[in-house]
């Protein structure tokens, strides 16, 4: 994991994602202050979700980096068997059913 953080895709994702994460936290400190000064619970509850945020950033990241390129991927399973389509089932024939689809069909010939 420490190979694919040193690489410069690695090094961009976490460039960004501390140039996404640390705006986060700094905001739910913010709000954090808010709610101590206006006594709000949303404040409270947006403190606690910008922390969330920036949490989930930093999980993402992780996962890109914890994820091989195609390495740590499932193997292809040759042994699948898939079903048969169903035979089409006919229906009984509707008169009304029948002269509807002809005065469709004579609709479509004079377009």
């Amino acid at each position: 994991m420490l190979r694919r953080l040193l690489t410069p895709r690695g090094l961009l994702g976490l460039l960004l994602t501390l140039a996404a994460s640390v705006p986060m936290l700094l905001l739910g400190r913010w709000q954090l202050g808010r709610g101590e000064t206006t006594h709000s619970l949303q404040n409270y509850a947006y403190a606690v979700e910008w922390v969330l945020f920036a949490a989930f950033t930093l999980f993402c990241f992780y996962k890109l980096l914890s994820e091989a390129d195609g390495e740590e991927r499932a193997e292809p399973v040759d042994d699948v068997v898939l079903p048969r389509p169903a035979a089409p089932v006919e229906e009984p024939q509707d008169d009304e059913l029948a002269a509807y689809n002809a005065y469709l069909a004579r609709l479509n010939g004079k377009a």
